[in-house]
């Protein structure tokens, strides 16, 4: 498969039409298998990519507002910089510990006015394992 670079703006609005028509059980339809490839800064607003296969993909600064992510395998991708929508549309997402970690890093970084949460988030093993976000040591460790 191409890579984002060579991929051009019509051929991957192709490949998403055919995985609409796939995700409506449609003729012709077909699942988007886009796995280790570069989609830096790629828009997907508003774009159906349930159940696409996304594995290992580059997705720094891509726009994933709106887009319906349910089911999408996203283990191995680069989500730094992108804009992710927690609806229903990002249920039962497919992540690795790296992207575990990048979320819990997100969630420790947060002012929470609930105690219990609070007291949650500053255990030890929440402070472990959100401090293994790879970009932990430039954002600075969680206390």
């Amino acid at each position: 498969m191409k890579g984002w670079l060579d991929m051009t703006n019509q051929e991957l609005q192709k490949a998403l039409d055919l995985h609409s028509k796939f995700v409506k059980n449609e003729a012709g339809g077909v699942r988007l298998n886009l796995q280790g490839v570069d989609l830096r800064g790629a828009n997907f607003q508003g774009a159906n990519l349930r159940g696409a296969n996304l594995r290992g993909v580059d997705l720094r600064g891509a726009n994933l507002q709106d887009a319906n992510l349910q089911g999408v395998d996203l283990r191995g991708a680069d989500l730094d910089f992108t804009s992710l929508s927690f609806s229903c549309e990002g249920l039962k997402w497919k992540i690795d510990r790296r992207i575990v970690c990048q979320i819990l890093y997100h969630l420790g970084s947060m002012e929470i006015d609930d105690a219990e949460l609070t007291k949650f988030i500053k255990s030890k093993i929440f402070l472990k394992l959100a401090n293994q976000f790879h970009r932990a040591d430039e954002c600075g460790e969680l206390k």
